[in-house]
């Protein structure tokens, strides 16, 4: 079972729709020149942070080329993690979805800003396999899943995946109610969610 941004080709695979994305840029919470709103002269003038893999990061680019509009990328990463404490300390400011931005925003005490540049938004997925459409623990799962996030907005979905680590950690009722339908799902995905904030939430097939 996995959560991510683009729908997986290989037969016998379910999937269900759990939010949109939208694009959004961070920047320092003191920045010099940039409070509030960004415009699209202001973001081609600023340095930027770029991140060279992660969620629709092929979006971004295919926006910036197809309008011809060129960033200055004086860091690129290989990855979310880190990205906000760099632009907490920097004026170097970032492009990137608006689950994530925002999540890093509020780990980071960062200004979230509409980005100016038009980037095509995106879906969010849970797929599993067909295999595991029955089994008790993968469909808790799931079904808990798709219930967090039914409110389709960024700020429920970082409250939605806080609430499922919870869960899958073990704090509450429903969490025993998970364990005793598939105790080893739920160790191994306690383990590996941690990563769904940055990029998407891998579980054992």
């Amino acid at each position: 079972m996995c959560i991510r941004d683009s729908p997986l080709a290989e037969t016998g695979i379910y999937q269900q729709a759990l939010f949109d994305q939208s694009w959004v840029c961070l920047a320092c919470r003191n920045h010099p020149r940039i409070q509030g709103t960004i415009d699209l002269p202001a973001y081609q003038a600023e340095l930027h942070i770029g991140v060279a893999t992660g969620t629709g990061h092929q979006l971004l680019d295919a926006a910036l080329t197809t309008q011809r509009i060129e960033r200055k990328v004086m860091l690129e990463l290989p990855a979310f993690p880190g990205l906000g404490a760099i632009v907490h300390s920097t004026d170097l400011i970032a492009t990137l979805p608006g689950h994530i931005g925002r999540t890093l925003a509020a780990q980071s005490d960062l200004q979230v800003l509409a980005c100016p540049v038009p980037v095509e938004g995106f879906t969010v997925r849970q797929h599993w396999h067909a295999r595991y459409h029955a089994d008790a623990g993968n469909r808790w799962l799931r079904h808990l899943i798709a219930d967090l996030f039914a409110q389709e907005t960024d700020s429920a979905s970082t409250t939605a995946l806080q609430r499922i680590f919870d869960l899958l950690v073990g704090k509450g009722a429903e969490a025993q109610e998970g364990r005793n339908g598939n105790g080893q799902l739920l160790l191994e995905t306690a383990r590996m969610v941690g990563a769904v904030s940055y990029t998407h939430l891998t579980l054992p097939t």
